[in-house]
């Protein structure tokens, strides 16, 4: 199917600037600053510079260079922990090293099945390529071997 030169035009400028969002994002992580990858990963109604966000990107942070092995975060319901923690948190960490395996659980398979697929979506959008006979929402991969599975 051939596009007309409307359609080419504007998937020219969606290409442009997903490609704009997608530098952005990478400078962030570049930095090592999750706190930056959020600014730019999180949807653009939300208050990114919030305390308790700018805590939870600080002890990522922490986790992923290693200085914290386990971490647990209580906050009340609302707060951003699935936003920011199980949504953004894997595809960061896919985006410094796309052949790291990662696991997303829930209460039940469906939840986490929405997860993966919230997940997925995010990545994608972010830049990362996955295989492409391995998209399904509970269980997908990069192509550089690392992925995703959502139980």
């Amino acid at each position: 199917m051939q596009l007309s030169p409307i359609q080419r035009a504007a998937a020219e400028i969606l290409a442009e600037r997903r490609l704009q969002r997608l530098n952005e994002r990478t400078q962030a992580i570049g930095e090592g600053n999750y706190a930056g990858f959020l600014k730019q990963a999180l949807p653009k109604d939300w208050q990114h510079d919030a305390t308790h966000l700018l805590t939870i990107a600080e002890h990522l942070d922490a986790v992923f260079r290693g200085d914290i092995d386990r971490l647990m975060v209580n906050m009340p319901p609302r707060h951003g922990k699935s936003e920011t923690i199980t949504l953004r948190a894997p595809v960061y960490s896919l985006l410094k090293d796309p052949t790291e395996r990662q696991l997303v659980t829930g209460y039940n398979q469906s939840f986490a099945r929405r997860f993966g697929r919230r997940t997925r979506n995010i990545a994608t959008e972010c830049g990362l390529k996955l295989v492409q006979d391995k998209q399904a929402s509970d269980e997908w991969e990069t192509e550089e071997g690392g992925g995703l599975i959502a139980r």
